[in-house]
């Protein structure tokens, strides 16, 4: 049996604001929301709702996630990135893989606490504001035979 691992480059999904000029005074009104356009590689279909909450500064993704594969997938990682390259994990997410089985369907609910200007969070811990945009990447592992 082979372990396919695939990093999800081209399944990146990035994530731009509807307002990227918003001001973010703390009220719901304030809630970013993030546009995104679905995924797709032979084995894994994306789609993601993705909303930036200035206070406290989170960001929240919805993420739906298809196995097409007529095998089981293990998804490793999910991570958020910056522009600048700065990742973040999911607080909420317990760092084991979890598993898709064969052509099933889940839906998953995460927390991003993203540091987005880090001289900032080095002085005074505070993440900085939202960016208007963000890509998501997902590690998962196929196992097929061989």
């Amino acid at each position: 049996m082979r372990l396919f691992l695939f990093i999800l480059p081209l399944l990146s999904v990035f994530f731009s604001c509807c307002n990227p000029d918003h001001q973010q005074t703390g009220t719901d009104s304030d809630t970013l929301i993030y546009e995104i356009e679905p995924a797709q590689t032979k084995s894994l279909s994306v789609g993601a709702q993705l909303k930036g909450i200035p206070n406290p500064q989170k960001l929240e993704l919805e993420l739906q996630l298809s196995n097409l594969a007529e095998e089981e997938l293990q998804v490793k990682e999910i991570i958020i990135s910056t522009p600048e390259g700065l990742h973040s994990t999911p607080v909420n997410f317990n760092q084991k893989p979890f598993t898709l089985s064969a052509d099933r369907d889940t839906s998953l609910f995460y927390t991003f606490q993203p540091v987005n200007d880090p001289v900032l969070y080095k002085n005074t811990e505070m993440p900085g504001i939202l960016k208007p945009r963000y890509t998501l990447s997902i590690v998962y592992i196929l196992k097929g035979k061989q």
